[in-house]
């Protein structure tokens, strides 16, 4: 399977992926970014790869790049994106998975893993992003990510019916002589049953197409979907989503890595939600700890967050040596949609300190967002230690 969107990418391939495996199938996914650790992105049956694994495969792609350089070939300029995928995809033959999730890294058409020839492909959802490379349109966008559709696969769009992007996904599978399944997501939908939703239709096409579990039965993603150990795996795949934390002063954080505006408009809608997170069980207004990086939409992420009705706000970076958008404009930008007192602290220990501590004072949670980068700072803080994630849903 390969799997592209805006948002959702990640959930979509942990729940497929930890299907398979509970249905008896070796599966290996191939994700990115990661939060702590490069093996993250790089898994079998749940796991990450060893280091010794991802360095030997690392080494067989740098030598497939040196030869292409010395043959002048096109290879020889490979990013190092570029030589990642290869170095992954050959690591997943190696250790025998009998299926590969992967996750586009940016856009699909031009993307590193489009090397693929997948049986179905998956389109998670459609946002304006990265507009300087796939577009300025949600039309462009969606025929960008949908070109991942191989010919005679199947396209799984999560996308509304009768939408620009729906109906552009489904332009371009026709266009490749690929099938096309556009779903419409439960209405209303978050964000979180939308993507059960979109992983529970490509097992059923994966069903339809013969796939069946290991005990011979057909596979069905309603059923694979239901089963807590599934959803437990999955939940193990993705740090940072609505995980939940506990630091050595007691306080309670959620830790999530929402970078865009829909992510953020999530993140609310879940901690508001009948069944929010663990760490925001006490529906108590939280102290918020937010960082960006410099190419996000601060103002359209701030707005959102400012829903969250913050007791307290830490902006702060994202991490050393990580261009990101300067915390005190940030803080500006929190400021005009909230109440709340806002400080701007440049390095990121001295914010969590600062964020903490107002926590412990008022006796409330410390919600972590903005970036991955910042959630996997704060997960490997020695004062902090995680506990649990939510529920998909």
């Amino acid at each position: 399977m390969h799997v592209a969107g805006s948002k959702g990418k990640g959930t979509v391939v942990a729940l497929v992926s930890a299907a398979l495996q509970f249905a008896g199938h070796r599966c290996g996914t191939l994700t990115s970014p990661h939060v702590e650790h490069v093996n993250e992105r790089l898994r079998v049956q749940g796991a990450p790869v060893s280091d010794d694994a991802l360095a030997a495969a690392l080494e067989i792609a740098m030598e497939a790049r040196a030869a292409a350089a010395r043959r002048n070939s096109a290879g020889g300029d490979a990013s190092w994106f570029d030589v990642f995928i290869a170095a992954s995809l050959w690591a997943l033959a190696k250790e025998g998975a009998s299926w590969a999730v992967v996750e586009c890294g940016l856009g699909g058409r031009g993307d590193s893993t489009n090397v693929l020839c997948a049986d179905v492909s998956v389109l998670t959802s459609v946002e304006l992003e990265h507009t300087e490379v796939l577009g300025g349109t949600v039309e462009a966008i969606a025929r960008e990510k949908a070109a991942i559709v191989s010919p005679g696969g199947t396209l799984v769009a999560g996308l509304a019916h009768g939408t620009a992007g729906a109906s552009v996904a489904a332009s371009v599978a026709r266009e490749r002589g690929a099938a096309a399944l556009v779903i419409a997501p439960p209405s209303p939908a978050g964000a979180a049953a939308s993507n059960v939703c979109t992983a529970r239709a490509v097992l059923d096409e994966l069903g339809r197409r013969g796939v069946r579990c290991a005990e011979g039965a057909t596979l069905l993603g309603g059923h694979l979907l239901e089963e807590p150990t599934v959803l437990a795996l999955a939940q193990s795949m993705l740090p940072a989503r609505l995980e939940s934390a506990r630091s050595s002063c007691g306080v309670e954080l959620l830790l999530d890595g929402a970078h865009t505006a829909a992510s953020a408009a999530a993140l609310v809608q879940a901690v508001a939600g009948p069944t929010p997170p663990p760490a925001a069980s006490s529906r108590l207004a939280p102290v918020l700890l937010l960082g960006l990086m410099a190419d996000k939409d601060a103002r359209a992420i701030t707005s959102e967050l400012g829903a969250l009705q913050p007791v307290h706000a830490v902006c702060t970076s994202v991490g050393a040596g990580v261009l990101c958008s300067p915390p005190h404009q940030v803080a500006e930008l929190l400021r005009a949609v909230t109440d709340c007192q806002v400080a701007a602290v440049d390095e990121l220990d001295a914010a969590l300190s600062k964020a903490l501590a107002v926590a412990q004072e008022r006796g409330t949670f410390v919600v972590v967002v903005g970036s991955l980068r910042l959630c996997g700072a704060v997960r490997s803080d020695p004062r902090v230690s995680m506990t649990a994630v939510q529920s998909f849903g």
